[in-house]
């Protein structure tokens, strides 16, 4: 994905941390308990982990997240998911919305975090599900199609399916606790526009810098039929935007806990 930006991170999508809290009663007590969070992001959810006695390590591929988690006093490196070279160091892998990124290789990934784990360890995390964001994921798509950009030049996440992911943790030596699918509208704090350009760079990306602008607009008029909620107003759009009511997103979030045996 590269390198993200810390700061419109925070103001523009904090909703993924706040929304990453009920990942963490999952984990139990985990005092004295040793973290790995990976995908740590700025650093949010792993404050919380060391608040509640865990000694946490943060691994990111961005290093304005690292940085970020660093500045909050908690040790982080710049790792790609797909590299993880820990051996049996972990309590607890921690993941929240981050492994839909790694998509290059979502098995090594699974593998790097079975061994990063100690035998008996648990791996705990959340991702996008089959069907996320799908919406609008269709206005992309078709805004690229009539600006020349066919699908196969479009990168895709990683959103895997109940039966999917249960055989990549089983294959990679895990065994499950808990696998579920759900449905989770997520209403956006401001604008749609915001949102794209932290979530849709990489498809603006195929097109110069000065057509970017215009892209995410016509994208979010495509959306807006299917996502934008005119009865509510977002509490932090700017004032022209309350007018045009509220953008609720159609994520759906695939959540699990399992097991590396002993």
């Amino acid at each position: 994905m590269g390198d993200w930006e810390a700061d419109r991170y925070a103001r523009d999508a904090s909703f993924v941390p706040a929304l990453g809290e009920p990942l963490l009663a999952l984990l139990g007590d985990v005092r004295g308990r040793r973290v790995l969070d990976l995908g740590c992001g700025d650093g949010r959810l792993a404050e919380r982990l060391r608040e509640s006695g865990a000694s946490v390590v943060g691994v990111d591929a961005s290093a304005d997240m690292v940085q970020a988690t660093l500045d909050r006093g908690i040790e982080a490196y710049r790792i790609d998911g797909h590299d993880l070279d820990f051996d049996a160091e972990f309590d607890v892998v921690f993941s929240n919305a981050a492994i839909h990124w790694m998509r290059r290789d979502p098995d090594r990934v699974l593998r790097g975090v079975h061994r990063a784990l100690k035998p008996g360890g648990w791996f705990v995390a959340e991702l996008g599900g089959r069907g996320n964001i799908a919406a609008v994921e269709r206005a992309i798509f078709d805004e690229c199609a009539t600006r020349g950009i066919g699908p196969e030049q479009i990168s895709r996440r990683f959103y895997p399916g109940t039966a999917d992911y249960a055989r990549r943790l089983e294959d990679a030596g895990f065994r499950i606790g808990m696998l579920q699918a759900f449905d989770r509208p997520t209403p956006l704090p401001g604008s749609f526009e915001d949102w794209l350009r932290i979530f849709a760079r990489e498809q603006a990306a195929l097109l110069p810098a000065r057509d970017h602008e215009g892209f995410f607009t016509s994208i979010a008029r495509r959306a807006a039929p299917m996502l934008l909620d005119p009865e509510e107003a977002a509490p932090n759009a700017p004032e022209s935007q309350d007018r045009h009511g509220r953008w609720v997103l159609d994520y759906v979030r695939l959540r699990l806990s399992a097991l590396r045996p002993a």
